[in-house]
């Protein structure tokens, strides 16, 4: 009788140590998957003016490095990235200068446009990234 008293309080003792051990792996996956969800939300908020058009501007001299390079899905590729940016500070951007805003809405049109047209329109893309570049030197002066 002794010895199934004690077995059954050792299996009792092993059942609450596992349960006890996965309940704390669960609280730890919780945390780290809140932890990333609130990393995700910072990374997909909004963007300083001035930290969102140099981001832009970089993303520009690699359109226009790849266009250079006849890397036609890069070009893609950085263009969706540029605007990808630029949707997260422009509403900041049109508060501050509505003017600026229109400036930079029609060469950011142009290159959502060209990089729909196969074979890729090299001068016409380069020329938008040039009015462009000059647009994001004003706006990332804004104060």
């Amino acid at each position: 009788m002794l010895s199934i008293k004690k077995l059954t309080v050792a299996t009792a003792l092993v059942v609450v140590v596992a349960f006890t051990g996965c309940a704390s792996k669960g609280a730890e996956n919780t945390n780290s998957k809140k932890s990333e969800q609130v990393e995700v939300k910072e990374n997909s908020g909004k963007l300083s003016i001035a930290e969102g058009s140099k981001k832009m501007k970089h993303a520009l001299e690699e359109m226009k490095e790849y266009l250079e390079e006849k890397k036609d899905e890069k070009v893609i590729a950085e263009a969706d990235e540029m605007h990808e940016v630029w949707e997260l500070f422009e509403d900041a951007v049109k508060e501050k200068s509505a003017e600026l805003y229109e400036k930079a809405e029609s060469p950011i049109g142009v290159i959502k446009a060209g990089i729909k047209v196969k074979p890729l329109d090299e001068k016409t893309l380069n020329l938008a990234i040039v009015e462009l570049n000059k647009v994001l030197d004003e706006i990332g002066n804004l104060k």
